[in-house]
């Protein structure tokens, strides 16, 4: 059974959302930041952070690592390009974007009443969409 320690908005969205996609049934603990300084927790992750991902007796911790765990072992080449072509290799580098795989937590902790970070955003989404655009 594999097991997603989660917070909401958080980078365990990211495991959760590819979770969902290849249709894999799992456990949700869903916990809060201060839950992640508790001694529960800390055992399955130094650091008190998350994602934390149990599969079977494989323990996990950081996202892009829990990411290609899940499609090596339950993808069956869905959601990626075969290796060695062009396309595997743009596919590593938005992978690996964290900006673009971040942006739904770092919209939700913004202060709307700041029109600082109207322009921010503004910014960032023209850049992320330009960027994609360009493929």
């Amino acid at each position: 059974m594999i097991t997603l320690h989660h917070v909401p908005l958080s980078r365990s969205l990211r495991v959760r959302w590819l979770l969902e996609e290849l249709g894999l049934r799992y456990q949700l603990v869903t916990r809060s930041f201060a839950d992640l300084k508790q001694p529960d927790h800390l055992a399955l992750h130094p650091l008190g952070k998350v994602p934390v991902l149990r599969d079977g007796d494989v323990v996990l911790y950081e996202s892009g690592a829990i990411l290609q765990h899940l499609l090596e072992r339950y993808g069956e080449g869905r959601l990626e390009p075969k290796p060695g072509t062009r396309e595997r290799s743009l596919y590593w580098q938005w992978f690996h974007l964290r900006p673009v795989i971040d942006f739904h937590p770092r919209v939700e902790r913004c202060s709307w009443d700041r029109p600082q970070y109207h322009e921010l955003l503004r910014r960032g989404i023209r850049w992320a969409l330009g960027a994609i655009d360009g493929l």
